[in-house]
């Protein structure tokens, strides 16, 4: 019985949606609620009523994080989740291209910038429905050329912290085509 509700709400959950249970107690039955956005099609951009302003929580934002560092990614999931932000994270190009795909973020986060960092970038920008994901690089300085050709939209230094992150999300989408 459990595990029903539990693939309901990740399937809700997958697709920008939530799912929500009320009972008047035991005995009187209960109400699931199943939200789901309207989907405007592949073409269409983030509205901006939820384009954060600079210092606002980033609300119903879609992020995609990606770092080879599991330690690394989840702190950046963390971080972005505590500011409002529905998270999922990538170990490698390979998970980053194929989550972006069924997840469908608003941005995505990229942590470190070597050459594996460019080759994610570049594999998303061949993909037509993902060619426009606005990309926050975090790394050294001496990558931000690198990935800023590769298709980075912003790129900051890390290690993150301060609310430097969910700033360059906001900048990121508020920069996006």
């Amino acid at each position: 019985l459990g595990l029903g509700l539990a693939i309901v709400r990740s399937l809700a959950e997958l697709h920008g949606g939530r799912v929500t249970v009320e009972s008047a107690g035991p005995a009187q039955g209960s109400t699931f609620t199943v939200s789901l956005p309207l989907d405007a099609g592949p073409e269409a951009a983030t509205p901006a009523s939820r384009l954060p302003a600079s210092g606002e929580s980033l609300g119903d934002i879609r992020v995609l994080a990606v770092d080879d560092d599991e330690d690394a990614a989840r702190m950046i999931e963390q971080m972005l989740r505590f500011e409002g932000a529905t998270v999922r994270i990538a170990l490698n190009g390979n998970d980053a291209v194929e989550t972006a795909r069924s997840f469908r973020p608003d941005v995505l986060v990229l942590q470190g910038g070597g050459e594996g960092g460019g080759d994610v970038l570049r594999a998303l920008r061949l993909d037509r429905e993902l060619s426009e994901v606005p990309v926050v690089g975090v790394g050294r300085p001496e990558w931000f050329d690198g990935l800023r050709a590769a298709g980075c939209t912003v790129a900051i230094c890390g290690p993150v912290g301060d609310g430097a992150l969910p700033e360059a999300v906001a900048e990121a989408l508020r920069a996006a085509p």
